[in-house]
C-alpha cells in the first residue's frame, strides 16, 4: 500500500515493557475469569514470539490444547504472591535486570497455586 508511506505519524506512545516475575511468558486461560485468556509478560521478545504465541493461544481456545507443554508459563503459577506488589516488583526488577546476562541468566524459583 504505498499512500502509506506518505502518511505522517501523529502521535507515538511505547508502554513499560512487561514482565513476569520469573521472566517467562504469561500464557493460557486465567483460572479464575472464565473464557479470560493472556498472552502477555513477553518482555524484549514480543514480536519475536508473536507467532508462537498466537499459534499456541488460538489452538488452545479453538481446539483445547496448545500442542505443547506450556504450564512453566500459565497465569496462576505464582500462586498468592502474585497479590504481593513488594514480592511482585522486587522478582520482576531481577528478571529484567538479568534479561540479557551472558552468564546464564538468573535462576528464579516459582511457587505453586495455593
Amino acid at each position: 500500500m504505498p499512500p502509506l508511506g506518505q502518511l505522517a505519524i501523529e502521535e507515538f506512545r511505547q508502554g513499560m515493557v512487561s514482565c513476569a516475575p520469573d521472566g517467562w511468558y504469561v500464557l493460557g486461560p486465567v483460572p479464575e475469569l472464565k473464557g479470560v485468556w493472556l498472552g502477555t509478560a513477553c518482555a524484549a521478545m514480543g514480536i519475536a514470539g508473536s507467532g508462537a504465541v498466537g499459534n499456541w493461544l488460538s489452538k488452545w481456545i479453538l481446539q483445547g490444547d496448545p500442542g505443547e507443554d506450556l504450564r512453566m508459563m500459565a497465569p496462576g503459577r505464582f500462586g498468592a504472591r502474585a497479590s504481593e506488589r513488594d514480592w511482585s516488583r522486587q522478582q520482576c526488577r531481577q528478571a529484567c535486570a538479568n534479561y540479557y546476562s551472558l552468564q546464564g541468566g538468573a535462576t528464579y524459583s516459582v511457587g505453586t497455586s495455593d
